[in-house]
C-alpha cells in the first residue's frame, strides 16, 4: 500500500514540475515574437542626407550579424535589450565600446554578450562606423 501511494506521490511531483516549468517557459516567452530572416528594421527620418547611405549600410550589418536575437529595435527582436532611443541616450564613442565589447564596458557584460560582442572587432572597420552610425541615429 506504501509502495502504491509512493509511487502515486512521485507520479503527481513529476506532473507539477512539468505543469510549472511550461507555466514559466510560457510566460517567460510571451514577448518574444518569432525573428524574420529579414527583419523590417527603421531607417530614422532624422539622418541627413549625407549620412542616409551609412545608416541604411549600418542597417544591413545589424541584419547581417543577427543582432536581433539579443536586441530588438521598433519591437522587432529579442525585447531583452532594445535600442530604441540608443541614440538619445549615448554618443558615438560610447555606442562603439558597447558594440565591441571594449574593456571600459567589460564589467557591464555578462561574459557571453562580452565573447559576443569581442567577436565585432574583426569586422571591416567601415562596416562598425556604419553601424555605429545606425545606432546612433535611433533617436526617440
Amino acid at each position: 500500500m506504501r509502495e502504491r501511494w509512493a509511487r502515486r506521490l512521485a507520479w503527481i511531483t513529476c506532473s507539477l514540475v512539468l505543469v510549472f516549468t511550461a507555466a514559466f517557459a510560457a510566460t517567460y516567452n510571451a514577448g518574444t515574437a518569432t525573428i524574420a530572416a529579414e527583419p523590417m528594421l527603421p531607417v530614422p527620418p532624422a539622418a541627413a542626407p549625407g549620412d542616409a547611405e551609412r545608416v541604411a549600410r549600418g542597417r544591413e550589418v545589424y541584419a547581417s550579424l543577427d543582432c536581433a536575437t539579443c536586441h530588438s529595435i521598433a519591437g522587432e527582436g529579442s525585447p531583452r535589450s532594445p535600442l530604441d532611443g540608443v541614440g538619445s541616450r549615448m554618443e558615438r564613442p560610447e555606442i562603439r565600446a558597447w558594440t565591441l565589447g571594449e574593456d571600459s564596458v567589460a564589467e557591464d557584460l555578462s561574459p557571453r554578450a562580452l565573447r559576443s560582442k569581442r567577436g565585432y572587432r574583426e569586422l571591416d572597420g567601415d562596416d562598425v562606423d556604419a553601424l555605429v552610425s545606425y545606432l546612433a541615429s535611433l533617436t526617440d
